[in-house]
């Protein structure tokens, strides 16, 4: 790592320049290539070891100023098994590289070459990230407009927490989500830190501030949601990352704001080309929304109305389960 391959990576990017697109993952790099190019955490081995070093390399990375990165998930040196592969991934699901890779001469580990038990909970984890693709791309994109971290330790948010100096078992994305994977074999059941109250993403649970005791099998996926959030997922069943007509707002109660970014298909992601909306929300779940404008008309000279018309979601809905608990 040094600016040789810095100066590969900024050179590949700039022939890419005039096209506007183009996708550089970079083994070298050196301080700054995170503008260029994104990057994985190394050669990792297939051990609980490698598992439990992912969340403070991405923690570390993020801090420095490079969030495009992810783990070779099931390892890369090593024979995986299904229960590393499933731990793996759910360790992994909330960075913005999320590849499964392994060297040669290692048992096959796609989710296929597992049994029916593994393959199904590879699928739950996908499908829930693919859900998660509206919220990880508006994290992207206040990554790059605004410095702030996608996945983060604990003490970003909550700077003024004395529990949350030394926590490196947990990570945040943004500021609305909270992984708390199961870093050992066998483990059932963990001790989580929650520096704000939170919600089961699926058991929509809540949990005050504190330590508590949360399930971590195999078939659980421990994310949980921040309280007082707006949270835009897309559809239930989405299987693919292609723009969705509908948007959800997961919100999780109390006077929320959400500033979302929503894309304009094949246009590039600048304050000129793609709509900046405001959602506001109160106590009692009345939902206002409000285009902003940032750095100029949202609407450019390039792009009319009917243009835009065909690409901003139909329909939005406020979803609101976790109040019912």
């Amino acid at each position: 790592h040094n600016i040789y391959g810095h100066m590969m990576n900024m050179a590949t990017a700039h022939s890419y320049r005039p096209f506007e697109e183009g996708f550089i993952l970079t083994r070298a790099a050196y301080a700054g290539t995170e503008k260029f190019a994104a990057t994985w955490t190394g050669d990792n081995q297939s051990s609980f070891d490698d598992v439990r070093l992912c969340i403070p390399q991405f923690a570390s990375m993020a801090m420095s100023g490079y969030s495009l990165v992810g783990c070779d998930i099931g390892g890369f040196n090593g024979d995986c098994t299904g229960e590393l592969l499933i731990r793996f991934a759910i360790v992994n699901m909330l960075a913005p590289i999320f590849r499964n890779h392994s060297a040669c001469n290692t048992r096959p580990q796609e989710p296929y070459a597992f049994d029916e038990a593994t393959k199904n909970r590879y699928r739950k984890i996908v499908m829930t990230r693919l859900e998660l693709v509206p919220y990880l791309s508006n994290c992207l994109i206040n990554h790059v407009e605004l410095g702030d971290p996608i996945l983060s330790p604990l003490i970003y948010n909550f700077p003024e927490d004395p529990e949350v100096i030394n926590e490196n078992t947990e990570i945040m994305c943004g500021d609305s989500l909270l992984l708390a994977p199961a870093l050992f074999a066998g483990q059932k059941k963990r001790e989580a830190y929650f520096p704000d109250t939170f919600y089961g993403y699926f058991s929509h649970q809540r949990y005050e501030k504190g330590y508590h005791l949360i399930n971590c099998s195999l078939d659980d996926i421990p994310l949980f949601v921040r309280a007082n959030r707006l949270v835009p997922l897309s559809p239930k069943g989405t299987r693919t990352t292609d723009y969705q007509k509908r948007l959800r707002l997961l919100w999780t109660g109390g006077e929320a704001r959400l500033v979302y970014n929503e894309e304009i298909t094949g246009l590039t992601l600048t304050g000129e080309t793609r709509r900046i909306t405001e959602y506001r929300i109160d106590d009692a779940g009345l939902l206002e929304e409000s285009v902003l404008n940032q750095g100029g008309d949202v609407f450019s000279s390039a792009l009319s109305e009917d243009d835009y018309s065909i690409s901003h979601h139909d329909e939005v809905v406020v979803e609101n389960g976790f109040l019912d608990e």
